[in-house]
């Protein structure tokens, strides 16, 4: 969950322009259709239809005067100069598809957070020219009701803070947003412990703090010098590359600014050549400009590079299987504290074992084990038959449910970690989409995006079955290793490699002697009950 507060203005609309519409074309010229928009959603509004809500919000936004004296209240009063016209976003992550109830419950939640639900009208619109899902939510400021303007200082990190909250009960996407807070965290729980009249707020003070609590945190910025070491330092394109790797930056290929840097935890993009001082230089006689890696390296080529989107999804790829490695991880050592553990229960029973011994039953104990020596050194192999059958299938039958219940634990983990699910329905989703569109009755733009739909399909689907690969390998991997670790305790023994016992004849042998017993206890009841009937009619 990613929000974005969207700069303030004065034209509702001009925001129904932009977010009720496709964007302007390669010529300049706004088109009047809707195709990416999704479905759309008007809050505190007598109406379904956003292009008559956004003539409502621009209504309640001119005559807000006006509603200050139907309130009862007074002209007077704070005029904004940024404008009532306040929008912010909510994009989700491309493995997330989460379904349109969903989307405006949560983009209700996000204005109530911000104290603009009740009594601020508001339109919101879902878009679908993007691989992941995202909604718009334009908001008037003035309230309808009083006609003032509310105030939304704060407002970036409120939001901040409220998708951190929603993201630790849906799943984490965004591990930096979870740092940067407790960092804001930290900073305020300082301010907190400073003495009387050094903080922003002193003990003495009587007015609230407001709701967030936390100031301002930003990240550090690239290091410049750092790069510029590296560049210098470096003899080839090979070693600068992973050199940038190993500071965490990855060489790549920019849409528009040539090479740039591409931070592999947060994914920002940074341009090389504002970070490298004399990489371009500028010709006095011609006054153009010359340089790049090309000059100093002389094996770097620029279309060995990936693209920053490339990059992007690689990283993502590898923060996947670093989950995947640290379940294993946990996993083994959950094995290795079992095994631990047995060992443990082995050796206190053995020392028990020993103590009896001690005790007197070390006479007894030797004559048992004698006459199992005699057993044997028959001639005849003759064996000591097993325990009764039944109980070997309960042992049998408790192993296997030990088994199952470990690949059921791990196959749960794998479900949480891969998100197959999340896969599939945004395959069927792209599927249902391009099956809508006849690729015939197609030519420019409309092509484009037909071509660009059965490229998102077939990527998705290579990664589904990439993932399913991989699954079926762990768990094969790992039913191996279960079934070592609960060993069958109850191996069949053979004369002449034939079984001394047949199971199911057991099992029936045992069924029929417990009936027996039933029915023997049965009729011991009736005639207990019949005696005492006789010595009831005699005393009578």
């Amino acid at each position: 969950m990613i929000p974005k507060v969207a700069r303030r203005g004065h034209s509702f609309k001009g925001a129904g322009l932009y977010y009720l519409h496709d964007k302007a074309n390669n010529n300049g010229e706004r088109v009047s259709t809707s195709d990416r928009v999704a479905w759309t959603y008007v809050h505190n509004m007598p109406t379904d239809d956003p292009e008559k809500a956004m003539r409502y919000m621009a209504y309640t936004s001119m005559n807000a005067d006006h509603l200050k004296e139907q309130a009862g209240g007074s002209r007077a009063g704070r005029k904004s100069t940024k404008g009532s016209v306040y929008s912010f976003s909510l994009a989700w992550h491309t493995n997330e598809t989460p379904e349109e109830d969903h989307m405006r419950n949560i983009s209700l939640d996000a204005l109530d957070r911000l104290g603009l639900k009740d009594n601020h009208q508001a339109v919101i619109v879902a878009h679908q020219e993007t691989d992941h899902d995202h909604v718009h939510v334009i908001c008037n400021l003035v309230n309808m009701e009083t006609g003032k303007i509310a105030s939304v200082s704060n407002d970036r990190l409120i939001l901040s803070k409220w998708a951190q909250e929603y993201e630790l009960e849906h799943g984490v996407y965004c591990e930096q947003r979870i740092k940067n807070n407790e960092q804001r965290a930290k900073h305020s729980k300082d301010k907190d412990h400073h003495k009387e009249g050094q903080g922003e707020y002193r003990s003495d003070d009587t007015k609230a703090k407001p709701e967030t609590d936390i100031v301002k945190h930003r990240e550090k910025k690239i290091d410049k010098v750092q790069i510029q070491e590296l560049y210098q330092q470096s003899d080839s394109a090979e070693a600068f590359q992973a050199a940038l790797q190993d500071n965490g930056y990855e060489l790549a290929k920019g849409d528009r600014r040539g090479l740039v840097l591409v931070d592999n935890v947060t994914g920002k993009v940074h341009s090389l050549s504002r970070q490298l001082k004399g990489l371009w230089q500028k010709d006095k006689e011609t006054g153009k400009w010359r340089g790049g890696l090309e000059d100093r390296f002389s094996d770097f080529d620029a279309n060995d590079l990936m693209s920053v989107e490339e990059v992007r999804k690689a990283n993502t790829y590898d923060r996947e299987q670093e989950n995947i490695d640290r379940h294993n991880r946990e996993l083994d050592a959950a094995d290795l504290a079992a095994k631990e553990k047995a060992k443990q229960i082995e050796k206190s029973t053995q020392q028990r074992s020993d103590d009896k011994n001690k005790d007197g039953l070390k006479e007894k104990n030797t004559k048992k084990q004698t006459q199992r020596d005699a057993l044997k050194n028959k001639s005849d192999r003759e064996v000591l038959l097993p325990p009764p059958a039944y109980k070997k299938l309960d042992r049998q039958q408790k192993r296997q449910r030990d088994i199952d219940y470990e690949l059921a634990q791990i196959e749960k983990m794998l479900d949480k970690s891969h998100n197959v699910s999340a896969h599939e329905k945004r395959i069927q989703a792209l599927q249902d989409k391009l099956s809508k569109t006849k690729r015939v009755d197609l030519f420019g733009r409309e092509r484009k995006a037909y071509n660009r739909l059965k490229e998102q399909i077939a990527l998705a689907q290579k990664g589904l079955d990439d993932i399913a690969q991989r699954r079926a390998e762990y768990l094969s991997i790992k039913r191996k290793q279960i079934e070592e670790k609960y060993p069958d305790p109850d191996q069949q023994k053979t004369v002449n490699d034939q079984p001394i016992i047949d199971l199911e004849t057991e099992k029936q042998k045992r069924i029929e002697e417990i009936k027996a017993r039933q029915l023997k206890e049965v009729n011991r009841r009736e005639d207990k009950r019949s005696r005492d009937d006789g010595y009831g009619l005699d005393r009578g």
